[in-house]
């Protein structure tokens, strides 16, 4: 299977399977058998996600279910009234949670309004989410919130260049 502009891949190391995710051509997300490289399943075609940027597999707790989630930045490049977000889903594609105004493009004023989000980590102990978000677009900056209810802690950044200190220019990674 082709893969076009693949941008997110991360492994869950329990069942074995990798996921990846590409901003163009469909499947957006593939899950592949980790030992064989055989396709298991694909999902989230557009609008579920317009252009995915990061994927990253985080332990359950907010679903209840146990299972783990695959958290997708979508930077909604593309079409209209999609992205600027990030979604939880399911190993199945099913939605759980979306974190940001669908298809709005942040100005930096709203905490929670993005413009071509990049990407996320989260604490150790995943009570903390780290937001980077400003791939090329308006914000260049990082946002911190509660990972349980998504209120904001913090933000830091702003649009900078080599002479600004404590600003970004196109954030686009974060790890914790």
């Amino acid at each position: 299977q082709p893969m076009n502009g693949t941008s997110g891949v991360d492994v869950d190391p329990v069942a074995g399977e990798v996921y990846m995710c590409q901003q163009r051509g469909e499947p957006r997300i593939t899950v592949w058998d980790e030992k064989t490289g055989k396709l298991l399943r694909s999902w989230g075609n557009p609008p579920v996600l317009d252009t995915p940027h990061a994927l990253r597999i985080k332990k359950a707790d907010i679903s209840g279910s146990g299972e783990i989630e695959i958290w997708i930045t979508d930077m909604g490049v593309g079409l209209p009234d999609t992205g600027h977000v990030i979604k939880a889903f399911t190993p199945n594609g099913t939605l759980l949670r979306t974190i940001g105004e669908v298809g709005v493009a942040g100005t930096g004023l709203r905490p929670l309004q993005f413009g071509n989000v990049a990407d996320l980590d989260w604490s150790q102990d995943f009570t903390k989410m780290v937001i980077v978000d400003g791939d090329g677009g308006p914000n260049n900056r990082a946002v911190e919130i509660s990972a349980k209810n998504g209120d904001v802690i913090t933000s830091w950044g702003g649009l900078g260049g080599p002479e600004t200190k404590g600003k970004f220019n196109i954030s686009h990674g974060v790890a914790i």
